[in-house]
């Protein structure tokens, strides 16, 4: 699935899933840890976000942010906090997934989306496999009562 926004600071795949009950867009997103923090990653971050704001059926966006949002006084941590805000979003990993004991592995979704069964298991590698299940329900058709 083609979101048409070139991005420099950081890489994603992004993906329609279709189920019996629905569909999910999952987004996979990899920011290098060799790349500093800037004005420029927040501002590709927010222009895929709201992209992907415009889909009526859950999104799930997770990966390696390299954000360090387990410091409440990193100021990087507290501006993606505010991006995610600002979009309705919830990030749902609060233990540390990196073996330096940091959390720079996130599982974002919006607030109208269940998630359960999270776990920060094993580290494969230098960062820990991140497990949940996502609830997919059926869209109810929408009804229009229009009186003329």
């Amino acid at each position: 699935m083609a979101l048409d926004i070139s991005v420099s600071t950081f890489e994603y795949l992004c993906g329609l899933l279709s189920t019996g009950s629905g569909h999910v867009v999952l987004l996979g997103v990899y920011r290098p840890g060799s790349q500093a923090l800037s004005e420029l990653f927040f501002n590709e971050l927010s222009a895929v976000f709201e992209r992907l704001s415009a889909y009526n059926c859950p999104v799930v966006a997770c990966g390696d942010f390299i954000v360090h949002v387990d410091r409440a006084d990193d100021v990087n941590a507290v501006r993606l906090e505010q991006l995610l805000q600002s979009f309705g979003c919830t990030k749902h990993v609060t233990e540390p997934t990196h073996n330096a004991g940091h959390t720079l592995d996130l599982v974002i979704t919006r607030n109208d989306t269940e998630i359960s069964g999270l776990r920060v298991g094993a580290m494969v590698s230098d960062h820990a496999l991140i497990q949940f299940r996502l609830r997919v329900k059926k869209s109810c058709a929408k009804i229009l009562v229009v009186t003329v």
